[in-house]
């Protein structure tokens, strides 16, 4: 009679995936980035370039982190493929894998646990000492979406309980900001790049990080935009063309913090919640109650992000109960559309 298979205790999963961390980075050296996130230090550490050149282009518009300073929460980065290392064989299979990256019986006590079916990277937290481990199999096949927003599983669970990570953009003018919120597809990107080609500050297209310290506030997360070839067709002044990557459904990864460095900044103060809506006619903006600002954040957010946190979901509703939610038809001119936005943001207290 065949023995059942044993799996191996997250924590030692971990703990292999240290093992292969340290040895493909003693096989090709390192390269360290240290930023600081909504108020808090990131050291991402890579083994060899190839991954570098994948995941830290999304931070560079980020604060570095003061010289000499531990950090708060740290990730290691390499890939099977350039470092010769592969990972341990996943104790896990496709069907332990929760809709887009939570693993069963992977996600209890200190240990978190994501994967992504589409490309096989793998994401390891350790809560406790607030320690991340990311794989992937090639540094030649992380996708688009990957590069465009890189490290959301781990910095989900490594930014808590100081910081939320949403599913929003967000935009302003000095330090009044809307968050942009919505579920994909519905024009949040467009606006927030239309937004930055306006003049306006840009935190982030897709995700940023709530904060509330007296004053609700979203930081910045990646410095990119993902475009469709059509949103790159009506933002000209952007200065990019397509293709985006030959994947279904793929986008353009556009690096604004190369493009207009000044303007992407480090936070905003939210101000209002914006929830635009793609639409042929417009732009027009009216008020909308809370609870509907509060249904175009929540839901993508939960959805996109693993575990379902129930202290996320308190400060998304402290913050719709707190400024004011609207809807924005956007038209067909994203130009005009982000003026519609400024007017948005003129009107919220």
């Amino acid at each position: 009679m065949r023995e059942p298979t044993v799996r191996p205790a997250p924590a030692d999963y971990l703990s292999d995936l240290e093992r292969c961390f340290a040895a493909a980075r003693d096989s090709l050296g390192g390269r360290d980035l240290e930023v600081v996130i909504a108020g808090q230090g990131l050291r991402l550490r890579f083994a060899g370039e190839a991954m570098a050149d994948q995941i830290a282009p999304a931070f560079a518009h980020l604060p570095p982190a003061r010289a000499g300073a531990e950090p708060d929460m740290e990730i290691d980065i390499w890939d099977a493929e350039t470092s010769a290392v592969k990972p341990p064989r996943a104790p896990f299979s496709h069907t332990d894998v929760d809709g887009i990256v939570d693993v069963a019986g992977f996600n209890e006590g200190r240990i978190r646990t994501a994967c992504d079916l589409g490309y096989g990277a793998i994401t390891v937290v350790d809560l406790d000492r607030r320690k991340a481990l990311f794989s992937v199999p090639a540094a030649t096949r992380v996708p688009w979406y990957e590069r465009a927003a890189p490290l959301r599983p781990a910095l989900h669970w490594l930014l808590e309980p100081g910081g939320c990570l949403v599913h929003a953009g967000s935009v302003g003018r000095g330090d009044r900001g809307a968050l942009i919120v919505g579920r994909s597809g519905s024009g949040k990107s467009t606006l927030a790049t239309a937004a930055l080609l306006g003049g306006m500050q840009f935190a982030g297209d897709d995700y940023v990080v709530l904060t509330d310290d007296g004053a609700a506030r979203a930081h910045a997360v990646h410095g990119t935009s993902k475009l469709t070839t059509r949103s790159l067709e009506l933002l000209p002044a952007l200065g990019v063309t397509g293709p985006p990557d030959p994947l279904p459904n793929s986008k353009t990864v556009v690096d604004l913090h190369s493009i207009r460095p000044g303007q992407v900044c480090a936070s905003l103060e939210i101000r209002a919640i914006v929830a635009p809506e793609v639409s042929a006619e417009g732009p027009a903006w009216s008020r909308i109650r809370g609870a509907a600002g509060m249904l175009a954040l929540a839901p993508s957010t939960m959805l996109q992000l693993p575990g379902r946190d129930s202290g996320a979901m308190r400060q998304m509703a402290a913050l719709a109960r707190t400024v004011p939610s609207y809807a924005l038809a956007l038209g067909p001119d994203p130009t005009a559309a982000a003026s519609a936005l400024e007017e948005v943001l003129a009107d919220a207290p």
